[in-house]
């Protein structure tokens, strides 16, 4: 729809796959399952509290609080974690775009409503599972064609945990990265989380990560070390998201009757030689490869990592202004924080609802505020171009075609496709990039975000 007038800024930044997307179409299927998924696994009425969360934050919310100049963001690009420094004579102001700005909003309502939504709608089932011997499994079939292989002793996790913590130690005290018993609450804040996180996970193939946490407690303690205080947050979100992989490996293998012990070993295996692999190949790009995250055309860094940037400037003590955007009293932003309280209240009167009335209004055990608040949350991480595509291809998949075909080739057919996009992406590196061969540019995905909009990240008035 840019395409109309790709010189009009309004509609640049409402239609662009880099505004708000209305209109727009994403074809690279690792885009589209980078945030959100396969949308072929995800349930029906997991889409559709997806859409209502999209459409209600992207579509509504951001464009009201835009083009009313709240917090002053027609200066800034309506989605995009770019930050600026304001000299107010006195000190520096840091400003930020709406999208930044409800993103982390979105975020702690999630993370409060996940707890409540947990306890309300799970929690009988928890106490009951928790009141379970692991032995009474007789009426589980798995279990019992699982029980003939022998199960991976305690001590094994402990023996990987407690290796792994003491290394995580002194990592941090020699490295001089951040104090070491930070480590400690990093642990302790993903332990709470694991199991809320992991339901959520389970029922709607949606991942919530827990970083907003990692940003308060670092703001709060380590704002003043820039490095410190991004170790902790991701030292935060990756015990989080190893300890839900693993969870999903055994669980897999459960069905699948992989002996427990085997996929120990080989968990451990292939998680210690891909983060050698991984830091290695890290380490020989960026101090062998000349302006890569800058200039370089063939070696660009993802959209990502300018949040990383951002995330420490907001949160952490800019040393020109010497404050947090989002901590009270002097954040500028830390109205925001009510969106814990709001995301906490919100689920109560649904759930209310539905224990009374069940019966009669059938989509109410649907509504799903942990996954609304976290769709809201993705933007500006994620292109906002990617989301109507993904519905798209969800709503065909799940209602169109569902009934004689996706319960039999559904999840073999977005195996597939994952697959295929790796195998690609390997034969189009070795044949194409590696010998600077290029491919023919398509008319309608130029400007500097191959969007075809080239003013979707420019502000509606000019900048500072």
């Amino acid at each position: 729809m840019c395409l109309i007038n790709p010189k009009n800024i309004i509609l640049s930044q409402l239609t662009g796959h880099y505004g708000l997307g209305m209109g727009s179409f994403q074809f690279d299927w690792k885009l589209l399952t980078s945030y959100l998924g396969s949308p072929i696994i995800t349930p029906r009425w997991a889409q559709a509290n997806i859409l209502i969360g999209f459409v209600l934050f992207s579509w509504i919310i951001i464009p009201i609080f835009y083009y009313t100049n709240l917090w002053n963001s027609k200066t800034l690009p309506i989605a995009t974690f770019d930050t600026v420094l304001v000299d107010t004579g006195n000190n520096f102001v840091l400003h930020a775009s709406t999208g930044t700005i409800l993103f982390y909003g979105m975020y702690f309502a999630s993370l409060s409503s996940i707890l409540i939504h947990t306890v309300l709608y799970h929690g009988r089932d928890i106490i009951k599972q928790f009141r379970t011997s692991l032995y009474r499994r007789d009426n589980d079939i798995h279990c019992k064609l699982m029980s003939k292989y022998p199960e991976v002793p305690e001590w094994w996790y402990g023996s990987v945990f407690i290796l792994s913590f003491t290394c995580a130690c002194i990592v941090m005290h020699l490295g001089h990265f951040m104090k070491w018993y930070f480590v400690c609450a990093g642990v302790g804040v993903a332990l709470v989380y694991i199991l809320p996180t992991g339901i959520l996970a389970a029922k709607t193939n949606q991942i919530l990560n827990i970083k907003a946490i990692g940003y308060i407690i670092g703001a709060v303690a380590i704002s003043d070390n820039p490095i410190g205080f991004l170790t902790f947050k991701t030292f935060v979100i990756q015990t989080q998201i190893q300890a839900l992989t693993l969870i999903l490996y055994l669980k897999l293998s459960h069905f699948m009757k992989i002996p427990p012990r085997a996929l120990f070993s080989t968990v451990v295996i292939g998680t210690s030689v891909s983060v050698l692999t991984s830091y290695a190949m890290a380490d020989y790009f960026l101090n062998n490869i000349k302006d890569i995250c800058v200039n370089n055309v063939n070696w660009t860094c993802p959209h990502t990592t300018h949040s990383w940037v951002s995330v420490d400037s907001l949160w952490g003590e800019n040393i020109l202004s010497s404050q947090t955007a989002f901590i009270p009293p002097t954040g500028i932003y830390s109205s925001m924080l009510w969106f814990f309280l709001i995301g906490a209240l919100l689920p109560i009167p649904f759930w209310l609802l539905n224990e009374k009335y069940w019966h009669r209004i059938k989509w109410l055990k649907h509504v799903h505020f942990p996954l609304i608040f976290f769709v809201g949350s993705l933007i500006p991480t994620m292109a906002a171009g990617t989301v109507p595509t993904w519905l798209f291809i969800g709503f065909f998949f799940s209602t169109v075609i569902h009934k004689w075909w996706w319960n039999r080739y559904g999840l073999l057919f977005s195996s597939g496709m994952d697959i295929g996009v790796a195998i690609a992406t390997i034969i189009i590196y070795f044949s194409f990039i590696n010998r600077n061969i290029s491919f023919s540019e398509w008319w309608g995905i130029g400007g500097p975000h191959n969007d075809g909009c080239p003013l979707s990240q420019s502000p509606l008035v000019p900048s500072y």
